[in-house]
Protein backbone atom coordinates (compact mmCIF):
# COMPACT_ATOMS: atom_id res chain seq x y z
CA UNK A 1 0.00 0.00 0.00
CA UNK A 2 1.39 3.13 -1.25
CA UNK A 3 -0.73 5.33 0.17
CA UNK A 4 -0.16 7.13 3.93
CA UNK A 5 -2.79 6.16 6.54
CA UNK A 6 -3.96 8.16 9.78
CA UNK A 7 -4.06 4.69 12.22
CA UNK A 8 -5.80 4.63 15.40
CA UNK A 9 -3.52 1.94 17.11
CA UNK A 10 -5.24 0.14 20.02
CA UNK A 11 -3.20 -2.55 21.71
CA UNK A 12 -0.92 -3.21 25.13
CA UNK A 13 1.95 -1.03 24.09
CA UNK A 14 3.85 -2.11 27.37
CA UNK A 15 7.68 -2.74 26.70
CA UNK A 16 8.59 -6.06 25.20
CA UNK A 17 5.06 -6.54 23.93
CA UNK A 18 4.56 -7.52 20.10
CA UNK A 19 1.98 -5.06 20.03
CA UNK A 20 4.55 -1.85 20.80
CA UNK A 21 6.36 -3.68 17.83
CA UNK A 22 3.74 -3.52 15.51
CA UNK A 23 3.15 -0.13 16.20
CA UNK A 24 6.79 1.00 15.32
CA UNK A 25 6.90 -1.30 12.51
CA UNK A 26 3.86 0.44 11.13
CA UNK A 27 5.51 3.92 11.63
CA UNK A 28 8.24 2.14 9.95
CA UNK A 29 6.53 2.30 6.96
CA UNK A 30 5.56 5.63 7.02
CA UNK A 31 1.79 5.65 8.48
CA UNK A 32 0.83 8.08 11.31
CA UNK A 33 -0.04 6.77 14.32
CA UNK A 34 -2.10 7.49 17.30
CA UNK A 35 -1.34 5.03 20.17
CA UNK A 36 -3.58 3.72 22.80
CA UNK A 37 -2.54 1.30 25.71
CA UNK A 38 -5.05 -0.42 27.17
CA UNK A 39 -2.78 -2.56 29.00
CA UNK A 40 -2.80 0.08 31.68
CA UNK A 41 -6.78 -0.82 32.45
CA UNK A 42 -5.28 -4.53 33.10
CA UNK A 43 -2.60 -3.27 35.68
CA UNK A 44 -4.69 -1.82 38.61
CA UNK A 45 -6.04 -3.37 42.06
CA UNK A 46 -5.94 -5.85 43.91
CA UNK A 47 -4.73 -9.33 43.09
CA UNK A 48 -7.90 -10.72 43.17
CA UNK A 49 -9.43 -8.09 41.44
CA UNK A 50 -7.12 -8.64 38.76
CA UNK A 51 -7.85 -12.28 38.35
CA UNK A 52 -12.01 -11.27 38.51
CA UNK A 53 -11.49 -9.29 36.14
CA UNK A 54 -9.33 -11.76 33.92
CA UNK A 55 -12.40 -14.21 34.03
CA UNK A 56 -15.49 -12.37 33.58
CA UNK A 57 -14.80 -9.58 32.16
CA UNK A 58 -16.27 -7.23 34.23
CA UNK A 59 -14.94 -4.46 36.41
CA UNK A 60 -14.43 -0.98 36.87
CA UNK A 61 -11.85 -0.47 34.74
CA UNK A 62 -13.16 -2.54 31.81
CA UNK A 63 -16.34 0.18 32.23
CA UNK A 64 -13.22 3.23 32.11
CA UNK A 65 -11.33 1.56 29.09
CA UNK A 66 -14.77 1.60 27.21
CA UNK A 67 -15.55 5.00 28.10
CA UNK A 68 -12.17 6.51 27.57
CA UNK A 69 -12.25 5.05 24.00
CA UNK A 70 -15.47 6.11 22.86
CA UNK A 71 -14.57 9.92 24.82
CA UNK A 72 -11.34 9.63 22.53
CA UNK A 73 -13.28 8.74 19.37
CA UNK A 74 -16.02 11.58 19.10
CA UNK A 75 -12.98 14.53 18.70
CA UNK A 76 -10.88 12.26 15.85
CA UNK A 77 -11.23 11.20 12.14
CA UNK A 78 -9.07 8.35 10.96
CA UNK A 79 -8.13 5.82 7.62
CA UNK A 80 -8.13 2.86 10.27
CA UNK A 81 -8.26 1.43 13.67
CA UNK A 82 -6.27 -1.22 14.24
CA UNK A 83 -7.39 -3.24 17.71
CA UNK A 84 -5.44 -5.67 18.73
CA UNK A 85 -6.82 -8.55 21.01
CA UNK A 86 -9.95 -6.03 21.84
CA UNK A 87 -11.51 -8.97 24.56
CA UNK A 88 -12.77 -6.29 26.59
CA UNK A 89 -14.28 -3.60 24.31
CA UNK A 90 -17.79 -3.52 24.26
CA UNK A 91 -19.72 -3.99 20.29
CA UNK A 92 -20.96 -0.08 21.04
CA UNK A 93 -17.70 0.89 21.75
CA UNK A 94 -16.03 -0.92 18.84
CA UNK A 95 -18.91 0.87 16.60
CA UNK A 96 -18.03 4.15 17.91
CA UNK A 97 -14.43 4.21 17.07
CA UNK A 98 -15.46 5.27 13.43
CA UNK A 99 -15.16 8.09 14.89
CA UNK A 100 -15.78 11.59 13.26
CA UNK A 101 -15.06 10.13 9.87
CA UNK A 102 -15.81 6.81 7.86
CA UNK A 103 -12.60 4.71 9.22
CA UNK A 104 -12.39 1.30 8.25
CA UNK A 105 -12.18 -1.45 11.74
CA UNK A 106 -9.87 -4.02 12.04
CA UNK A 107 -9.06 -6.46 14.72
CA UNK A 108 -5.84 -8.16 14.57
CA UNK A 109 -4.60 -10.96 17.05
CA UNK A 110 -1.81 -13.73 16.85
CA UNK A 111 -3.70 -15.46 19.72
CA UNK A 112 -6.39 -18.05 19.31
CA UNK A 113 -9.30 -15.69 20.36
CA UNK A 114 -11.91 -17.85 20.08
CA UNK A 115 -10.71 -21.33 20.80
CA UNK A 116 -9.03 -20.05 23.97
CA UNK A 117 -9.04 -16.57 25.15
CA UNK A 118 -12.74 -15.32 23.94
CA UNK A 119 -14.83 -13.66 25.80
CA UNK A 120 -18.97 -12.16 25.09
CA UNK A 121 -17.71 -8.63 24.56
CA UNK A 122 -15.09 -10.11 21.99
CA UNK A 123 -17.47 -12.79 20.42
CA UNK A 124 -20.32 -10.00 20.08
CA UNK A 125 -18.07 -7.87 18.41
CA UNK A 126 -17.06 -9.90 15.43
CA UNK A 127 -19.89 -8.58 13.03
CA UNK A 128 -19.21 -4.76 13.99
CA UNK A 129 -15.60 -5.11 12.64
CA UNK A 130 -14.61 -5.03 8.85
CA UNK A 131 -11.63 -6.71 9.10
CA UNK A 132 -11.21 -9.33 11.18
CA UNK A 133 -6.89 -10.88 11.03
CA UNK A 134 -5.58 -13.92 12.41
CA UNK A 135 -2.60 -15.79 12.79
CA UNK A 136 -4.83 -18.82 13.50
CA UNK A 137 -5.93 -21.13 10.13
CA UNK A 138 -7.97 -23.53 12.87
CA UNK A 139 -9.97 -20.72 13.71
CA UNK A 140 -11.07 -19.20 10.33
CA UNK A 141 -14.48 -20.97 10.32
CA UNK A 142 -15.55 -20.00 13.93
CA UNK A 143 -14.92 -16.44 12.69
CA UNK A 144 -17.43 -17.28 10.10
CA UNK A 145 -19.89 -18.68 12.10
CA UNK A 146 -19.98 -15.80 14.37
CA UNK A 147 -20.61 -12.94 11.64
CA UNK A 148 -17.06 -11.90 10.16
CA UNK A 149 -17.44 -9.76 7.44
CA UNK A 150 -13.98 -10.12 5.79
CA UNK A 151 -11.03 -12.47 6.90
CA UNK A 152 -7.07 -12.36 6.49
CA UNK A 153 -5.40 -14.89 7.73
CA UNK A 154 -1.18 -14.00 8.25
CA UNK A 155 1.85 -15.54 9.71
CA UNK A 156 3.52 -15.21 12.43
CA UNK A 157 6.56 -12.36 12.53
CA UNK A 158 9.74 -11.24 14.19
CA UNK A 159 10.85 -7.69 14.70
CA UNK A 160 14.13 -6.58 12.73
CA UNK A 161 15.32 -4.85 15.96
CA UNK A 162 15.09 -7.26 18.56
CA UNK A 163 15.01 -10.68 16.89
CA UNK A 164 18.53 -10.79 14.70
CA UNK A 165 22.14 -11.91 15.65
CA UNK A 166 23.53 -10.29 18.23
CA UNK A 167 28.02 -9.58 19.21
CA UNK A 168 27.25 -10.96 22.93
CA UNK A 169 29.66 -9.21 25.56
CA UNK A 170 31.38 -11.05 28.43
CA UNK A 171 28.55 -10.66 30.67
CA UNK A 172 25.95 -11.15 28.12
CA UNK A 173 27.49 -14.65 27.44
CA UNK A 174 27.54 -15.61 31.09
CA UNK A 175 23.77 -14.06 31.74
CA UNK A 176 22.49 -15.99 28.13
CA UNK A 177 24.92 -18.71 26.65
CA UNK A 178 23.44 -21.94 26.40
CA UNK A 179 23.12 -25.06 24.48
CA UNK A 180 19.21 -25.59 24.29
CA UNK A 181 17.36 -23.16 25.43
CA UNK A 182 13.29 -22.46 25.70
CA UNK A 183 12.37 -18.94 26.76
CA UNK A 184 7.96 -18.76 27.28
CA UNK A 185 6.12 -19.53 30.11
CA UNK A 186 5.25 -23.38 31.60
CA UNK A 187 2.16 -25.94 31.13
CA UNK A 188 2.33 -29.31 31.37
CA UNK A 189 2.75 -29.80 27.91
CA UNK A 190 6.04 -28.09 27.74
CA UNK A 191 7.17 -29.18 31.55
CA UNK A 192 6.87 -33.11 29.72
CA UNK A 193 9.24 -31.72 27.06
CA UNK A 194 11.74 -29.83 28.85
CA UNK A 195 12.22 -32.77 31.72
CA UNK A 196 12.85 -35.41 28.99
CA UNK A 197 15.52 -32.85 27.06
CA UNK A 198 17.22 -31.95 30.73
CA UNK A 199 17.75 -35.91 31.42
CA UNK A 200 18.86 -36.39 28.34
CA UNK A 201 21.74 -33.93 27.42
CA UNK A 202 23.61 -30.97 29.60
CA UNK A 203 22.98 -27.57 28.88
CA UNK A 204 19.55 -26.85 28.33
CA UNK A 205 18.18 -23.50 30.05
CA UNK A 206 14.46 -21.90 30.32
CA UNK A 207 13.50 -18.44 31.16
CA UNK A 208 9.72 -17.70 32.31
CA UNK A 209 7.20 -18.61 34.38
CA UNK A 210 5.82 -19.76 36.57
CA UNK A 211 8.90 -22.68 35.83
CA UNK A 212 9.98 -21.33 39.45
CA UNK A 213 6.79 -22.42 41.40
CA UNK A 214 7.63 -26.28 39.44
CA UNK A 215 11.11 -26.36 41.07
CA UNK A 216 10.21 -27.62 44.75
CA UNK A 217 9.50 -31.19 43.53
CA UNK A 218 11.62 -31.79 40.64
CA UNK A 219 15.54 -31.11 41.26
CA UNK A 220 16.20 -31.36 37.73
CA UNK A 221 14.26 -28.08 36.30
CA UNK A 222 16.71 -26.49 39.58
CA UNK A 223 19.80 -26.96 37.38
CA UNK A 224 18.22 -25.62 34.12
CA UNK A 225 15.79 -22.62 35.34
CA UNK A 226 17.93 -19.69 34.54
CA UNK A 227 15.27 -16.77 35.45
CA UNK A 228 11.75 -14.85 34.86
CA UNK A 229 10.64 -14.02 31.38
CA UNK A 230 12.76 -12.37 29.42
CA UNK A 231 11.79 -9.13 27.03
CA UNK A 232 12.92 -6.74 24.40
CA UNK A 233 16.84 -6.86 23.53
CA UNK A 234 17.19 -9.23 26.37
CA UNK A 235 14.98 -12.21 25.32
CA UNK A 236 16.77 -11.32 21.52
CA UNK A 237 20.18 -11.99 23.08
CA UNK A 238 19.24 -15.35 24.96
CA UNK A 239 17.72 -16.33 21.92
CA UNK A 240 20.68 -15.35 19.55
CA UNK A 241 23.66 -16.68 22.41
CA UNK A 242 21.71 -20.32 21.71
CA UNK A 243 22.68 -23.14 19.80
CA UNK A 244 18.90 -24.78 19.76
CA UNK A 245 15.97 -23.03 20.24
CA UNK A 246 13.22 -24.88 21.34
CA UNK A 247 9.76 -24.45 20.09
CA UNK A 248 7.04 -26.21 21.71
CA UNK A 249 3.12 -25.85 21.24
CA UNK A 250 0.30 -25.48 23.41
CA UNK A 251 -2.08 -28.11 24.12
CA UNK A 252 -4.49 -25.50 25.27
CA UNK A 253 -5.62 -25.02 21.18
CA UNK A 254 -4.59 -26.39 18.23
CA UNK A 255 -1.93 -25.05 17.83
CA UNK A 256 0.21 -25.23 14.47
CA UNK A 257 3.03 -22.21 15.08
CA UNK A 258 3.52 -19.43 17.29
CA UNK A 259 5.60 -16.36 17.37
CA UNK A 260 8.97 -18.35 18.53
CA UNK A 261 8.31 -20.62 15.19
CA UNK A 262 9.65 -17.10 13.67
CA UNK A 263 11.70 -15.04 16.62
CA UNK A 264 14.48 -18.46 16.85
CA UNK A 265 15.66 -18.57 13.17
CA UNK A 266 15.52 -14.67 12.89
CA UNK A 267 18.03 -14.49 15.78
CA UNK A 268 20.34 -16.90 13.81
CA UNK A 269 19.30 -19.70 15.88
CA UNK A 270 18.74 -23.66 15.09
CA UNK A 271 14.85 -23.63 15.09
CA UNK A 272 14.22 -26.89 16.33
CA UNK A 273 10.17 -26.97 16.61
CA UNK A 274 7.30 -29.28 16.94
CA UNK A 275 6.33 -31.11 13.50
CA UNK A 276 3.13 -29.34 11.58
CA UNK A 277 2.01 -28.84 8.24
CA UNK A 278 2.46 -24.98 9.15
CA UNK A 279 5.90 -25.52 10.46
CA UNK A 280 6.85 -26.66 7.00
CA UNK A 281 5.32 -24.53 5.10
CA UNK A 282 7.24 -22.28 6.70
CA UNK A 283 10.89 -23.94 6.78
CA UNK A 284 12.57 -26.31 4.72
CA UNK A 285 12.93 -29.40 7.41
CA UNK A 286 17.23 -30.25 7.40
CA UNK A 287 17.86 -27.40 5.76
CA UNK A 288 16.02 -24.70 7.13
CA UNK A 289 14.75 -25.88 10.07
CA UNK A 290 14.32 -29.14 12.77
CA UNK A 291 11.31 -30.88 13.75
CA UNK A 292 10.10 -33.38 15.97
CA UNK A 293 7.51 -35.71 17.13
CA UNK A 294 7.66 -37.11 20.50
CA UNK A 295 10.20 -37.22 23.43
CA UNK A 296 12.64 -39.72 21.48
CA UNK A 297 13.11 -37.77 18.15
CA UNK A 298 13.32 -34.32 20.35
CA UNK A 299 16.24 -35.78 22.01
CA UNK A 300 18.19 -37.69 19.32
CA UNK A 301 17.63 -34.48 17.01
CA UNK A 302 19.28 -32.49 20.07
CA UNK A 303 22.05 -34.89 20.76
CA UNK A 304 22.98 -34.65 17.10
CA UNK A 305 22.83 -31.13 16.25
CA UNK A 306 24.92 -30.48 19.11
CA UNK A 307 27.97 -32.90 17.93
CA UNK A 308 28.19 -31.17 14.67
CA UNK A 309 28.32 -27.79 14.81
CA UNK A 310 29.13 -27.16 10.97
CA UNK A 311 26.03 -28.59 10.04
CA UNK A 312 23.99 -26.71 12.64
CA UNK A 313 25.26 -23.96 11.51
CA UNK A 314 24.41 -23.95 8.28
CA UNK A 315 20.98 -25.07 8.87
CA UNK A 316 20.45 -21.74 11.42
CA UNK A 317 22.19 -19.35 8.92
CA UNK A 318 19.06 -20.40 5.78
CA UNK A 319 16.72 -20.58 8.38
CA UNK A 320 17.58 -16.60 9.25
CA UNK A 321 17.82 -16.00 5.54
CA UNK A 322 14.88 -17.67 4.73
CA UNK A 323 12.76 -15.29 6.91
CA UNK A 324 14.08 -12.50 5.54
CA UNK A 325 13.94 -13.16 2.15
CA UNK A 326 10.12 -14.91 2.78
CA UNK A 327 9.42 -11.11 4.42
CA UNK A 328 8.53 -12.83 7.50
CA UNK A 329 8.95 -9.82 9.12
CA UNK A 330 6.33 -7.25 11.33
CA UNK A 331 6.73 -4.85 7.73
CA UNK A 332 6.31 -7.52 5.55
CA UNK A 333 3.35 -9.24 7.48
CA UNK A 334 1.79 -5.72 8.24
CA UNK A 335 2.19 -4.49 4.60
CA UNK A 336 0.36 -7.74 3.58
CA UNK A 337 -2.27 -6.95 5.81
CA UNK A 338 -3.02 -3.44 4.90
CA UNK A 339 -2.53 -4.78 0.91
CA UNK A 340 -5.48 -7.07 1.44
CA UNK A 341 -7.25 -4.39 3.03
CA UNK A 342 -7.28 -2.13 0.50
CA UNK A 343 -8.65 -4.31 -2.29
CA UNK A 344 -11.06 -5.09 -0.45
CA UNK A 345 -12.33 -1.51 -1.52
CA UNK A 346 -13.86 -0.48 2.13
CA UNK A 347 -13.44 3.30 1.61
Amino acid sequence: MSQKLKIFFISNLGYGSSGLQRKTALQDLGHVITPFDWAVYAKGGSKITRSLRGRTAMGKAIRSLNADLVAFARQHRYDLVWIEKGIWFYPETVASLRGTGNAILLHYTPDPAITYHKTRHFIRSIPVYDVMVTTKRYELDKYRQHGAKHLILIGQAFDSTIHKTYTHSPEELANYQSDVCFIGHCEKHYLDLARAVACAANGLSIWGGPWERKIIFRPWLKRVYRGDNLWGNDYGKALSAAKIGLCFLTKLALETSTSRSIEIPACGTLLLAERTDEHLELFEEGKEAEFFDGKTELCEKIEYYLQHSDERERIAAAGRKRCQTSNYSNQGRLSSILNQVASLGLR
